[in-house]
């Protein structure tokens, strides 16, 4: 009897020292993927990458996130009065851009919203010979939108 005593002591021990080690290994996972889900949630939910502040971006996705991030335009675009007053054209090898000019929404293809403001600016990687179709339009209020066909079609991006 003693024997047997001993024996169920040893296995419930054995049995409690599984259950206590399995447990802490199921505790361990839950965190690791609690962590992977708020990661890739983060991931998803933002497309944001960190931009820094008054450098010079030419792609769509760097000017659009740049917008996004800080409400204005990279250093290198100017609008077109101040292309005009140095003479720029596209084919200038300063690196400006076209950008900052009110948007006036008259095909009303955007939200027309009272008191809201869109302004415009190019991306360059439609430059060529001339300004290219590729535009942003961005609004007072952060909303986003990218056409590549010169204001027939607007998606929006923020």
């Amino acid at each position: 009897m003693k024997k047997f005593l001993k024996n169920i002591t040893l296995y419930f021990l054995l049995i409690l020292m599984l259950f206590t080690v399995g447990c802490q290994n199921t505790e361990n996972v839950e965190n690791n993927e609690s962590k992977t889900n708020a990661t890739s949630s983060a991931t998803k939910d933002s497309k944001e990458r960190l931009l820094l502040e008054d450098e010079s971006y030419y792609s769509k996705d760097d000017v659009v996130e740049y917008v996004h991030q800080y409400g204005k335009l990279p250093k290198n675009y100017i609008t077109k009065k101040e292309a005009k007053e140095i003479n720029w054209s596209v084919e200038d090898s300063r690196g400006f851009v076209i950008g900052g000019d009110r948007f006036g929404n008259r095909e009303e293809k955007l939200p027309k919203v009272k008191g809201k403001k869109y302004y415009e600016a190019d991306i360059s990687e439609g430059y060529s010979h001339n300004r290219g179709a590729m535009r942003i339009i961005y609004s007072d209020d952060g909303f986003i939108y990218y056409t590549d066909d010169h204001y027939e079609t607007f998606e929006r991006l923020y």
